[in-house]
């Protein structure tokens, strides 16, 4: 009996040598894994983190956009509602002078030509500042010209 023991204590020894090995690849092998989810997760963190500075810059840039896209909305609107000002200032003084032709007929006079305009164009793109200023320009001439006795 006491060999039977012995052998039955020997195969159990040695079964669990080798669960303990088993146990011991497989503790590498998670190991290994587990090292590798760590780097997987550093490389993502860095990611991460360069995805949230461009986001940030982005943001940035779209607002920006944003306040010039209104400012713009705003000074066109203001172009429209200054060229309409303007045609409708126009067109009173052109019916004003067409009353004041009919009702005093004006001898014809010998007039210098106008002065030729020139045929370049202005390429450069105008501000919403120097629009204003050559439209109040434009109309200071004008209602100075008619005012004068001319016509």
């Amino acid at each position: 009996m006491q060999g039977i023991d012995q052998q039955l204590l020997a195969n159990l020894l040695e079964d669990m040598k080798k669960k303990r090995d088993e146990l011991d690849r497989e503790i590498c092998a998670e190991e290994q894994e587990k090292q590798s989810l760590q780097s997987d997760i550093q490389i993502l963190q860095k990611r991460k983190a360069q995805l949230e500075d461009s986001i940030s810059q982005k943001a940035a840039i779209q607002y920006t956009c944003g306040q010039t896209l209104e400012e713009t909305e705003n000074a066109y609107s203001k172009i429209v509602q200054s060229s309409s000002s303007l045609l409708q200032v126009l067109k009173a003084q052109g019916a004003h002078l067409q009353r004041r032709a009919i009702e005093s007929p004006v001898q014809p006079t010998h007039r210098e030509p106008l002065q030729q305009l020139p045929t370049t164009v202005h390429t450069a793109p105008l501000d919403a500042s120097e629009i204003k200023y050559h439209m109040q320009a434009a109309q200071h001439n004008f209602q100075s010209s008619s005012y004068q006795g001319g016509v």
